[in-house]
């Protein structure tokens, strides 16, 4: 639904996971990372429509561990790939 905050839908399901690139507004994921956990969050670039710069910002300048970024930027990818075979 357009307008709504999209971390109020978590809360109500365990395989529901946001990628970066669709966030405008950075406490988002800090916002979630405190709720849900870092697990939640995949990194996605929106490339080859738009440039990574801006995905990449958000998660570098957020308010968490560099643990969490790790995961966010790749170690989920890794986790949810690995179980996919």
């Amino acid at each position: 639904q357009a307008g709504a905050n999209p971390v109020s839908g978590l809360g109500k399901t365990d395989n529901v996971i946001f990628y970066i690139f669709s966030f405008s507004d950075s406490n988002l994921i800090d916002e979630i990372v405190i709720k849900f956990g870092a697990e939640r969050l995949l990194f996605g670039s929106g490339m080859p429509r738009l440039s990574p710069g801006a995905a990449m910002a958000l998660v570098t300048y957020a308010d968490i561990s560099n643990a969490e970024k790790k995961m966010i930027l790749s170690g989920n990818w890794e986790r949810i790939h690995g179980g996919v075979r």
